[in-house]
């Protein structure tokens, strides 16, 4: 069951991830079609700012949940053991990069949870550039 929740995790970590850039794009492409003229330009406009406004929440739905299941100890260790805090911080920094910042909060929730052990404190100092850019 704990490596069941952990693979599960892991996608919704990837789920999340990929609605954090699908909004993202979601976003650019209403701001395309509010430059156009007409009822088509309009339609499209609320199309793409909803496509937006649903991949957000599910982003932010998942990584609840992730975040949520790795309080549970047997989850948090499997999901260190699949090096899911090299990954969360590598989707902080991917999202910072590109100027997607407004899950960070949960991704900040995951790390905390999956550092609790000494495991997944190892794992963070494992890798230098990372920890480097949760410090800077």
């Amino acid at each position: 069951l704990p490596q069941a929740a952990a693979q599960s995790g892991e996608a919704a970590a990837s789920a999340a991830e990929k609605a954090d850039a699908d909004a993202t794009t979601s976003e650019a492409a209403a701001a395309l079609a509010a430059e156009g003229k007409g009822a088509g330009a309009e339609k499209a406009t609320r199309q793409a700012a909803l496509e937006a406004a649903q991949a957000a929440a599910a982003g932010s739905a998942a990584l609840q949940a992730l975040v949520n299941l790795s309080a549970v100890p047997t989850v948090r260790d499997e999901l260190v053991e699949l090096n899911a805090p090299r990954r969360a911080i590598e989707a902080m920094r991917g999202g910072w990069l590109e100027g997607r910042s407004g899950l960070a909060h949960w991704y900040s929730m995951l790390l905390a949870n999956l550092t609790v052990a000494k495991a997944g404190q190892e794992a963070i100092c494992a890798d230098e550039a990372a920890l480097r850019f949760l410090v800077a």
